[in-house]
């Protein structure tokens, strides 16, 4: 096990083979020893330089779904392509990473709900959900975010993505919570708050 891990001293853990494959990882993260288990997942996939955005998803859902969440396979839904004629663009690469592969129910991650993935047109899903409300949809999509998701506390604040997603190539969008009032109220100046530097560190935070 340790010459697979690598070793362990004052400087952190040495990187991991390039070559390690994504089964070989699903096999050593829930074996290895106290120190590697006290890192943060996200922290965790670091350690493998050479994982494809696709592994990270799939190692990010598995862990979800071993916390009971209902996430199904799922394979290039058409409501993703009428979202993106919509809003004009494509959606961000890691997002739209998972909702072209994976369907869900709404996901609660930390302090916030992702909408669900399903295609139904129900209440909360990613069809319906981020044009209900016309003044925020509006705003959101003229400041250049896709609102994907809302507070866990019930509050009305678009959660968003930053679609000009060449910012952060590697990571993907940066996650954004915006005052609605201000948007409501139509104020020149509205609040916003960083939920995370990228959808994929949220997702690997949480998971």
């Amino acid at each position: 096990m340790r010459s697979v891990l690598g070793n362990a001293g004052k400087e952190g853990w040495s990187p991991l083979p390039r070559s390690l494959s994504m089964e070989t990882y699903l096999l050593i993260v829930p074996r290895c020893n106290d120190s590697l288990q006290s890192l943060a997942p996200s922290q965790c996939l670091s350690m493998f330089p050479s994982m494809k955005l696709t592994e990270r998803i799939d190692a990010v859902v598995n862990r979800l779904r071993r916390k009971g969440m209902d996430i199904r396979p799922l394979s290039q839904p058409e409501w993703v392509v009428d979202i993106e004629k919509r809003i004009g663009c494509k959606l961000p690469e890691t997002y739209r990473e998972l909702v072209n592969r994976y369907a869900f129910p709404p996901l609660e991650l930390g302090s916030i709900i992702l909408f669900s993935n399903i295609g139904d047109g129900s209440y909360d899903d990613i069809t319906t959900a981020p044009f209900q409300d016309r003044i925020l949809a509006a705003w959101v999509a003229q400041a250049g975010f896709f609102h994907f998701a809302k507070s866990a506390c019930g509050k009305y604040d678009p959660i968003c993505l930053d679609l000009a997603n060449s910012r952060y190539p590697k990571q993907g969008s940066l996650v954004m919570k915006f005052d609605h009032e201000a948007i409501l109220c139509e104020l020149p100046q509205v609040e916003r708050h960083v939920v995370s530097a990228s959808f994929l560190e949220l997702l690997e935070e949480y998971a």
